[in-house]
């Protein structure tokens, strides 16, 4: 449920740091999923929090051991009639039906969707026995973990009230969690505290005032250059290959480095160079890669912006050749999401991970080459031959701040196009489509007549219509 939540190894750092800190109270915030407070609840000092989103406000009193200060709206009980009487058994209760109602939020006002109105009717069938569950599992999770107080505040105000010489604890996101509650708080009638998004220099003094006092730790996702140039990092971590990098300022000396660990594998085969040019009449072909030597090609070629998926479980790694050349590669996995364009596709469908093209190179339009690669017969009977069932069709997600994307228009259809959910502008698109019957062989030949331009040079003549039938796509 929450953007830019701290992982184990950050949460390590900042034990390593409080641990030493007088035996006093301290201050945490913003809390967001309290995970600071969770670990520090092991050292048995008074803890004091804050947030101002529905979410970590219940969660907050529940665990100052006040009210959940939270009822339904009346929409909310019109649309899911079945929730009344969840509300009002218990605190933890209460605190339950928040946490389910927040999986179903993004149904509220919409289940004019088939997806989502089959996801509520789930819930609705099995609400009493995940209501049970929930509220256990909250008891238990809960237990040890009790705050001093608890703010529905926001900390640009509540940092105010904090004693100058309290230490403070605080990890600021850099996304704006509050369009990820939006929904979840309009599901419910509760007193909002007033917040408004922190400008630069308001971030800048709220910063300052965390800082100036002698015990104080600060978590941010990107880096501080004037705390860098007076040396106060002390900690970095980036676990894994798609988490963030989380920076750790504070006053005390510990200091630690976390990276992640990848294995890779050389790829021997020769790349297609900046000046080299392809053939019309070439030879192309797939080759299959293991996951050390895909996973050296995507660290060398895929978009820095795209967090790397594991690509331990795959269907297939292919490069693309021309010419015994690599001019990219491709992955298709398994995906459990194809359930929202059901009646755009035709199942079995694949869903294509990852793909990329070498570079740099003299040609405009190589990834679009790479793309319908993936969707030609070859790639299809090697699919099936490793997964030992048949494919009928195609799907990927592109993530991108224009309504299409070029690669994949004119390749595939586009499925859906939503807003990015993860508080960054743009547009999450859907692509899919059928497997061609067209071979690698044709796919080429296709892509250079239509695609094949160098930088530079105009763009080929469209290819004469009637040459390509709906099922031959791409």
């Amino acid at each position: 449920m929450f953007l830019d939540s701290l992982p184990a190894t950050v949460l390590s750092m900042v034990m390593e740091h409080v641990r030493p800190w007088p035996d006093t109270d301290i201050y945490v915030g913003p809390s967001g999923s309290f995970a600071i407070e969770r670990s520090l609840a092991s050292l048995g000092r008074p803890l004091h929090s804050n947030d101002v989103t529905i979410y970590s406000c219940a969660i907050g009193a529940y665990l100052a051991g006040q009210p959940v200060p939270i009822k339904f709206a009346r929409e909310t009980l019109t649309e899911f009639p079945w929730l009344e009487g969840s509300l009002g058994a218990s605190p933890e209760q209460e605190l339950a039906t928040l946490m389910l109602c927040s999986q179903i939020a993004t149904a509220f006002g919409r289940q004019n969707q088939a997806f989502l109105a089959r996801l509520v009717d789930g819930y609705h069938h099995q609400w009493a026995v995940l209501l049970d569950k929930t509220t256990a599992k909250l008891a238990d999770a809960a237990a040890g973990v009790k705050l001093a107080s608890f703010h529905a505040e926001d900390i640009a105000t509540w940092i105010d009230r904090v004693p100058a010489d309290a230490p403070v604890a605080s990890f600021l996101p850099s996304a704006d969690t509050d369009a990820v509650f939006k929904r979840l708080a309009a599901m419910f009638t509760w007193q909002a505290p007033p917040h408004e998004p922190l400008t630069t220099e308001q971030s800048a003094d709220l910063i300052a005032k965390i800082v100036d006092r002698e015990h104080w730790l600060l978590a941010l996702n990107e880096p501080n250059e004037e705390f860098d140039d007076r040396g106060l990092l002390r900690g970095r971590s980036k676990s894994s290959q798609r988490a963030k990098e989380i920076f750790v300022y504070a006053s005390g000396d510990h200091r630690r480095v976390v990276t992640s660990h990848q294995t890779i594998e050389p790829v021997l085969i020769p790349k297609l160079g900046a000046d080299e040019v392809l053939r019309p009449d070439a030879d192309v072909a797939l080759v299959s890669l293991v996951p050390g030597q895909f996973d050296h090609l995507r660290s060398v070629y895929l978009n820095r912006n795209i967090a790397p998926a594991r690509s331990g479980n795959l269907g297939v790694q292919c490069g693309v050749l021309v010419d015994g050349t690599l001019v990219g590669a491709f992955c298709l996995s398994s995906y459990a999401g194809f359930g929202v364009w059901k009646a755009r596709l035709t199942a079995p469908t694949i869903y294509l991970l990852s793909d990329f093209p070498v570079a740099p190179v003299a040609y405009k339009h190589l990834a679009k080459l790479v793309v319908m690669a993936a969707m030609s017969t070859d790639a299809r009977f090697m699919l099936e031959r490793t997964m030992h069932r048949r494919f009928k069709s195609i799907a990927t997600h592109a993530y991108t701040q224009r309504p299409v994307s070029m690669k994949y228009r004119g390749v595939m259809d586009l499925l859906d196009r939503a807003e990015r959910g993860d508080g960054k502008p743009g547009y999450a698109l859907a692509y899919g489509g059928p497997f061609g019957d067209l071979s690698l062989a044709d796919i080429y030949a296709l892509w250079h007549e239509k695609y094949g331009a160098r930088i530079g040079d105009p763009e080929p003549s469209e290819q004469p219509k009637g040459r390509r039938g709906r099922r031959n796509k791409p």
